[in-house]
């Protein structure tokens, strides 16, 4: 069982300009998701794994969802602003969804080793 490529993951560029908060938390709950089921991958793999390897990934996963709900955190702070709150937070929230993007695909590229 391979990871899943990054087709249809949502990447930071597509919402850098995303200018309305629904469509702003709607287009990274989505992103989100995605990563998600890739991380979900991850952990059968590593389960699957010899024990070495997944004692290794295991403390990587911990990390992984930390940044996943760090990110969950900064989104619902995004979905309760209000007026120009909306962009201030936005732009942390993103900062934070890319972290947890990348982490995930260089913890995949890793586990591919």
């Amino acid at each position: 069982m391979g990871i899943a490529p990054d087709a249809g993951v949502v990447k930071f560029e597509s919402i850098m300009n995303i200018p309305n908060k629904e469509d702003f938390v709607a287009t990274l709950h989505k992103g989100i998701d995605d990563v998600s089921r890739k991380l979900d991958e991850l952990r059968v793999q590593a389960n699957l794994g010899k024990m070495e390897a997944r004692d290794k990934m295991g403390d990587g996963l911990d990390s992984l969802d930390r940044k996943k709900a760090k990110v969950q955190r900064e989104l619902q702070s995004v979905k309760e602003s209000t007026g120009e709150a909306f962009h201030a937070l936005a732009d942390g929230c993103q900062k934070s969804w890319e972290e947890f993007r990348f982490a995930v695909e260089d913890a995949a590229s890793r586990f591919k080793r």
